[in-house]
């Protein structure tokens, strides 16, 4: 199991006002070779940041390999892997979008928002099933925020 962190550049510096809705967004990608387990950490949360929802936009799905039959993830946070998301379809149609209203949202994404008030990373962690690692899905992950 690995973790890879990919907020870096995409969310650096967002915060440059105070008491502001933003949204942040990283485009997460396949090509990486991604595994069982392995642990992303899409966007940085700063402490004092009220999350209202966390969403997950398929781009492009993952093709099925010999190797790679099914792929899922989880999206939450150090408190809770699944905390906004129990299950995220990387197979999914492109355009899909799941949000605080889907089936498979819990604890979190079902709340009027969750205050972090410790720095914490908004993470997926993924199931394949078939072995192997992932190829060429593209998702974005976005997080709907107000610092404080």
């Amino acid at each position: 199991m690995a973790t890879y962190t990919l907020y870096g550049t995409n969310n650096a510096g967002a915060w440059d006002d105070v008491d502001k809705v933003k949204c942040i967004r990283t485009r997460v990608e396949g090509k990486n070779g991604y595994v069982t387990a392995d642990v992303i950490k899409a966007i940085y949360i700063p402490a004092g940041t009220l999350v209202l929802n966390v969403m997950t936009k398929c781009v492009t799905p993952q093709t099925t390999t010999s190797t790679c039959t099914a792929l899922t993830a989880t999206v939450g946070d150090s408190g809770s892997a699944n905390g906004w998301d129990a299950s995220v379809d990387l197979f999914a149609t492109a355009g899909t979008v799941l949000a605080g209203i889907a089936a498979s949202e819990t604890g979190r994404g079902l709340a009027a928002g969750y205050f972090y008030a410790s720095a914490d990373y908004i993470k997926l962690t993924l199931t394949l099933t078939g072995g192997g690692a992932s190829t060429d899905f593209v998702f974005d992950v976005m997080a709907v925020c107000v610092q404080f």
